[in-house]
């Protein structure tokens, strides 16, 4: 990158240059966006942990909870893996 100076001194920064920035700073926000949820979501799951037992017990007594809960993981799985490579591509321009 060669540094490119307007008539006041200042450097110029062409969109490119931009571009690059962000491609490296997007796993840094994507992290900080998810960070509360790092947070969050364990201390529910530490509060909530004596009940669990009672809860996955009742769950897996009926089978058609089980598939739709399978079901439903594996559609947005599909769905995640069908969309990541469109985020990618917009994120590349």
């Amino acid at each position: 990158m060669q540094a490119r100076f307007d008539k006041s001194g200042h450097e110029r920064i062409s969109s490119s240059d931009y571009a690059h920035c962000a491609r490296i700073a997007s796993p840094a926000r994507a992290f900080a966006r998810h960070r509360l949820w790092l947070v969050i979501v364990p201390s529910i799951i530490v509060l909530r942990a004596p009940e669990m037992s009672v809860s996955a017990s009742e769950f897996f007594k009926n089978g058609l909870f089980v598939w739709f809960a399978g079901a439903l993981l594996l559609f947005e799985g599909l769905l995640i893996i069908a969309f990541t490579s469109t985020g990618r591509a917009r994120q590349r321009y």
